[in-house]
């Protein structure tokens, strides 16, 4: 019984159990402002009849298990499942008959039906003013979190797509995004979704993100990405044009980057290339 009351099970008990959803990112009683503002916000997409869950709570959940890392349907399903009946009763789950304070939410079918109908630009919106209307602090940090969503078609290709800078590596301006869908979250550091992009079809995160960084208020904030986003255009736009600083990672696979990188800084702070794929696998 020690065991099984314990938050983790030890390690010869923990093979066999099954992963368990990731638990709720917000305090239970942040739940209804939340619920509150997708049910003034938003506009009801489906057909009255028959509907037996309220918008609101099915995108409530599906925010919370979005932000708590669950990436698709049957993710978001294990998730809601798994909310004690207070957080149900918070977001205004349908009651369970004969059980006072027992809550049932939607099945994975239903989370898969709306999201089909949702306008995801709204939803985008509403779920990042009610993040800066709970946390108004201004960032002071913010990092691009690039996703690819299982089982999603990939954005609708653009007719112009953007021109990734010249300084960017041949390897790195061919389109990646015509599989799946892409998003990149740009995160403060207490994970607050401050803004997102997806990916058009027909181009790549890293031209994505240099197109949109001229619309965002960027001024005293310092910007951290991959090595992927690690170009002279990036590092210009960021600092002259949007008034930021940086911490840009420098990686092997820009190599005359690299070299006069070593060459400034090897002294300094001595540099070597991560190593390689192969030989991390082995």
């Amino acid at each position: 019984m020690k065991h099984l009351r314990a938050a983790q099970l030890p390690p010869h008990l923990a093979a066999h159990e099954r992963p368990l959803p990731p638990a709720c990112p917000v305090a239970t009683g942040q739940l209804f402002s939340l619920w509150q503002c997708f049910a003034e916000q938003m506009h009801e997409p489906r057909r009255p009849k028959g509907l037996r869950h309220p918008l609101a709570t099915v995108l409530s959940l599906i925010a919370l298990a979005v932000a708590a890392g669950s990436d698709g349907p049957h993710a978001i399903a294990e998730f809601a499942a798994s909310l004690n009946h207070g957080q149900r009763w918070q977001l205004r789950c349908r009651p369970r008959p004969g059980a006072p304070r027992q809550c049932d939410v939607p099945s994975e079918r239903t989370f898969r039906r709306l999201l089909k109908k949702i306008d995801v630009e709204q939803l985008k919106g509403v779920l990042v003013g009610w993040m800066a209307r709970e946390d108004p602090r201004r960032a002071e940090v913010l990092h691009l979190d690039g996703k690819v969503v299982k089982n999603a078609a990939p954005a609708p290709a653009v007719a112009t797509a953007p021109e990734p800078p010249e300084e960017i590596p041949a390897e790195l301006q061919k389109p990646k995004a015509d599989k799946a869908l892409t998003l990149v979250n740009f995160v403060t550091d207490q994970q607050r979704l401050v803004d997102q992009v997806a990916v058009p079809a027909n181009t790549n995160e890293e031209a994505a993100v240099a197109a949109h960084w001229s619309s965002m208020d960027l001024a005293g904030v310092c910007v951290t990405t991959d090595a992927a986003h690690t170009t002279k255009a990036n590092a210009r736009q960021l600092t002259q044009d949007n008034g930021a600083d940086y911490l840009l990672i420098l990686k092997g696979n820009q190599p005359g980057a690299f070299a006069k990188a070593q060459s400034l800084l090897g002294a300094l702070f001595p540099l070597r290339p991560a190593p390689s794929k192969r030989a991390r696998a082995g």
